[in-house]
C-alpha cells in the first residue's frame, strides 16, 4: 500500500473553520483506522483516496547490485559466486578454470597433509606385516624392510581429478603440452585422477578384445579387422559349429 492520497477539500474546509487540517486528519484516522483485510469497508476522510500498488522488482540497477552482493559474500566465504549461486551463464572456459583453481589448491594441500599421510602409514604397516609373515618374499640380496622402509614404501597417492568445464578444450591443451614436452603422460593422467600403469593395462586388454572381435580400433582409422579363423581340426564331429580356438 503506497498510502493515502490526501484531498484538498478536507483541508480547505478545516482551514476555513480554524482547525489544523493535519491534526484533524490524524484524529480522524485514530478513530477510524484503515484496515486492508478483504471485505472490510473503510471510511476515509473527506477527499482522501486509498490506492493499492503491486510490489515490483527494482530497475535495471537491481541485478548488478544483487550480483555485487553475491560476489562479495562468495569472496568472504572463500568460494566463487558461480558455485554459490549456481548460475554459470556468465562464466567462460578461462574464468571457470580460474574459479576452480583456488578450491583445487586447497583440496590438494589437505590431500597431501591429511589423506596422503594416512594412506602412507597404512600401506607401510600392511607391507611390513606382509613381508615379515612371508606373504611377500623379498628378492635375493635385497635389504630388509627395516633397513630401507622409505624405499619400499615409496608411492604416489592419486586422488580424484579436477572437474573440467570444457573437456574438449582441456584435452586439446593437454595434447599440446605433451607435444611441446611441457608435461608427462604420468602427470597428465594424475591430474585426471588416473594411474599410468592401470590405464596402459586397461587399454591393452581393450585392444586385444577389439582385435579378437574384428572391430576397428578407435582413434586409428583402421578398417575392421578380420576375425580369427578356426582350423579344420577344430570342428565339432557331432555338429557343424566349430570348437573354441585353442590359443598357444
Amino acid at each position: 500500500m503506497k498510502g493515502l492520497q490526501v484531498g484538498d477539500e478536507f483541508g480547505q474546509q478545516g482551514a476555513a473553520q480554524g482547525v489544523d487540517p493535519v491534526e484533524a486528519r490524524l484524529n480522524w484516522y485514530k478513530g477510524s483506522p484503515v484496515d486492508t483485510k478483504p471485505g472490510v469497508i473503510n471510511f476515509l476522510a473527506q477527499g482522501d483516496k486509498l490506492k493499492m500498488n503491486r510490489p515490483q522488482m527494482g530497475g535495471t540497477e537491481f541485478e548488478s547490485f544483487d550480483s555485487s552482493l553475491k560476489r562479495q559474500a562468495a569472496t568472504a566465504a572463500g568460494a566463487n559466486s558461480a558455485d554459490l549461486t549456481g548460475d554459470y551463464s556468465e562464466v567462460n572456459f578461462s574464468a571457470s578454470r580460474m574459479l576452480a583453481a583456488v578450491p583445487h589448491r586447497i583440496n590438494e594441500r589437505r590431500r597431501n597433509d591429511i589423506a596422503a599421510r594416512f594412506y602412507a602409514e597404512t600401506f607401510k604397516a600392511w607391507l611390513q606385516e606382509a613381508i615379515e609373515t612371508g606373504q611377500i618374499a623379498l628378492p635375493r640380496g635385497a635389504p630388509q624392510f627395516w633397513q630401507k622402509p622409505d624405499a619400499y614404501c615409496e608411492a604416489k597417492w592419486i586422488g580424484s581429478g579436477i572437474v573440467q568445464p570444457d573437456p574438449l578444450k582441456a584435452a586439446q591443451a593437454t595434447a599440446l603440452e605433451l607435444q611441446l614436452g611441457l608435461t608427462t603422460l604420468t602427470d597428465s593422467l594424475a591430474a585426471r585422477g588416473k594411474d599410468l600403469e592401470q590405464v596402459i593395462a586397461e587399454r591393452k586388454n581393450e585392444l586385444e578384445l577389439i582385435k579378437e572381435a574384428g572391430l576397428p580400433v578407435p582413434g586409428t582409422g583402421a578398417k575392421t579387422a578380420r576375425p580369427a579363423r578356426a582350423n579344420p581340426d577344430s570342428v565339432d564331429p557331432d555338429g557343424d559349429e566349430p570348437l573354441p580356438i585353442q590359443r598357444r
